[in-house]
């Protein structure tokens, strides 16, 4: 039961790094850098999910689930950056330097909060270990910061889909594909997280989230 979970997890952390290659070697192409941070966070996000299904006990499965969060801070302040940068728009990059502070500040704070949760309970109200089948699932209940972190995810992504959306129609036929491929990469981890957080899932406390990361990955290796 392990090895069904973890295999595609693998397999898209591995995905990832061939892309992070792929991607350094074409830097000159707008919007590479935030687009080789976006594949970085989700393989962290990926690779340590699949670490922590395989964590023996509790603690341990904590231990891998702070981890992660190195990845999933990164992923929606990359795909902001890239969405702007990847349309060669120089006012919009401008003025998404007026929010640098916030870019900056809501994943370094996060971090912080999730290092120190013990303290406060206000990433996690509580964990525990689940059954599911043969595995020990980490069942968590989110605590205020989550969602306010979520709420800064969800519109991150909101403005840079829309922005790429809004430029299908102005860009030149030959780049439409692979604008609408991009945006195609990005739905799938946005309809997994929000299935996990509605508890929309096949299998409870499960986070579909990293799974996504391999057919979003298939897609970008496409663009």
């Amino acid at each position: 039961m392990q090895l069904f979970y973890v295999s595609p997890l693998i397999f898209g952390t591995l995905l990832g790094l061939v892309l992070v290659l792929i991607i350094a070697q074409n830097r000159p192409m707008p919007g590479s850098r935030p687009l080789g941070a976006l594949v970085v966070g989700a393989l962290l996000w990926s690779g340590g999910y699949a670490l922590e299904i395989l964590a023996p006990d509790l603690e341990t499965k904590l231990l891998w689930a702070k981890l992660q969060y190195f990845g999933i801070v990164m992923v929606p302040v990359a795909w902001y950056l890239f969405a702007v940068q990847y349309l060669a728009q120089p006012g919009w990059s401008l003025r998404s330097l007026r929010y640098r502070l916030i870019l900056i500040g809501m994943p370094l704070l996060t971090l912080v909060l999730v290092w120190t949760n013990e303290r406060h309970h206000l990433v996690w109200r509580y964990t525990r270990l689940q059954a599911a089948g043969t595995l020990q699932i980490l069942e968590i209940e989110h605590g205020v910061w989550f969602w306010v972190f979520l709420v800064f995810t969800y519109l991150l992504f909101a403005i840079g889909s829309t922005k790429l959306v809004l430029s299908l129609r102005q860009s030149p036929s030959g780049t439409r594909g692979q604008i609408g491929l991009v945006l195609l990469a990005s739905l799938f981890p946005f309809l997994s997280n929000l299935a996990y957080v509605t508890h929309f899932n096949l299998v409870q406390h499960v986070d579909w989230t990293p799974f996504s990361f391999t057919l979003s990955g298939v897609l970008l290796a496409l663009t």
